[in-house]
This record gives C-alpha cells, structure tokens and sequence, in this order.
C-alpha cells in the first residue's frame, strides 16, 4: 500500500485532469491542458499552407519555427525585411539587382543620382557627369547608401527571390516543413515521457522512473505493474485520470 503527501493538492492553475496509455508494459501520464495544446498545434502545422496560416493559428508556434531559422542559418543570408532594405548587397554573393536597377533608371534619374552621391566621390578627377552617365555601375558601390535609395517595391521583388530558409519568411510564404532539418520526427516536442514538473512531486518520487528508447530518447514513465496504485494516488490528491491509449499514440 502506498503512502501518499495529501497536503498537496492541484492548484488553479495545474491541470488537474490526466490522460494515461499503458503501452509495452510502461504507463505515460500527460496533463489535459498540455495534451490537447500539443494536438492543437500539430492539426495547425499538418494544415497549415502559408506562413500567414501559422500566423493566424498559433502565435507562439509561428516566432518558435522563425527563431528555428534564424538559429540555424548565417545571419548574413537569413535576413528580415528591414535589415534587407538597409543592406541588400549583402544577403547574396551573385546579386545583380544593383545593376538591374541603375539599368532601368532615366537619364534624367542618373543625373539625378550623380548629383546625390557622396561628396568625397566626386573628389576623384575622373568622376564626371559624362563618365557616371556612361557606366554607373563602375562608381556606385552597392553598400553606399544612395539619396534617393531603390524603391521598395523593387526591393522587394529581389528580396522574395530568396527562399523561405535563406531569409526569413513573410506571411505570403508557402509553409514547407522540409526546410526543416528533422522534420521528419516532428516539428513539435512530443509531452510523452515527462513527467518531472507536470505530475504531484510525491507521485514521481514514489512510482517514476526513466527508460532508454533509440528512437525517442530518455524517457520518464511509471510501470504498468504499479497502475493500481498510481491511479490511487492520484484520486487521492484530488486528480482524474482518463484512460485513452487512442489519444496517447497521437501524442507521438
């Protein structure tokens, strides 16, 4: 017979409701709340099209899978919209945007331009309004920040051309888990196997213990052997538990 702390009681904000499956001879345990969260934001991902679905479904979830990005790609070519705009030539070694654009101007907007560069390049000799006319590519440098700058809109244009993974992505973007490295095992942490921090301390203490899988890891479970008295401890302490093994495998 088990002896169990009855001084601890779930509070109004733990679950205090569990779902359990018994599954190879060992029992998973995971609260409600946490549970239905977890399938919640994996029916999101399973449907979601566009970025802008993930934004609209689950707020949290969106900014976690744009951190995902910007820590696993080099800062210089996972860009956002307003670093782009401020340093475009940057985030490409073959950008010829620059060119494209000086290409698509007006006489008129390159004398324009010639007059709005930076005083100390009109110091060299050989810089005149002839020579800028006839070859502005050669005298621009693409990290100099021109008066009047490309528009943004044409930036823009160059700025989609990356892929959603080279820079981060906007809402329009299609939402494509492959560039994802391991997406293939979920993009979400499944709550199976913990149970430090979610059950009664005294329950883990007395029934919790930690088994080696090769696919899953470490995890935390009680044994099926000690069901009868988990579930006693549990409703002593003023928990339900809901026994769903259909529910459980969802959890994976």
């Amino acid at each position: 017979m088990c002896t169990i702390d009855l001084s601890t009681k779930p509070s109004q904000t733990e679950s205090s409701v569990f779902y359990w499956g018994a599954f190879f001879g060992v029992l998973f345990f995971v609260p409600k709340d946490i549970a239905e969260h977890f399938l919640t934001q994996k029916k999101i991902l399973s449907n979601a099209k566009t970025w802008g679905d993930l934004f609209d479904g689950d707020r949290e979830l969106y900014e976690d899978l744009k951190e995902r990005i910007e820590e696993r790609i080099d800062r210089y070519t996972c860009c956002d919209w307003k670093s782009f705009c401020q340093q475009p030539a940057a985030f490409s070694d073959d950008w010829n945007w620059y060119d494209d654009w000086l290409g698509n101007l007006s006489i008129r907007e390159l004398e324009d331009l010639y007059y709005r560069l930076p005083h100390e390049s009109l110091l060299d000799p050989d810089l005149t309004l002839s020579s800028f006319l006839s070859e502005p590519e050669y005298w621009l440098d693409p990290d100099l920040e021109l008066e009047p700058a490309p528009p943004t809109e044409y930036l823009l244009r160059h700025y989609l051309r990356l892929k959603p993974g080279e820079r981060l992505p906007v809402l329009e973007d299609p939402f494509e888990p492959a560039i994802f490295f391991g997406y293939e095992e979920g993009l979400l942490r499944s709550p199976l196997g913990q149970l430090e921090g979610l059950v009664p301390k005294d329950i883990y203490r007395k029934f919790a213990r930690t088994t080696s899988t090769t696919l899953d890891g470490n995890l935390e479970v009680f044994d099926e052997k000690d069901l009868d008295d988990v579930l006693t401890a549990f409703g002593r302490l003023g928990y339900r538990c809901i026994h769903n093994d259909d529910l459980i495998v969802e959890l994976r």
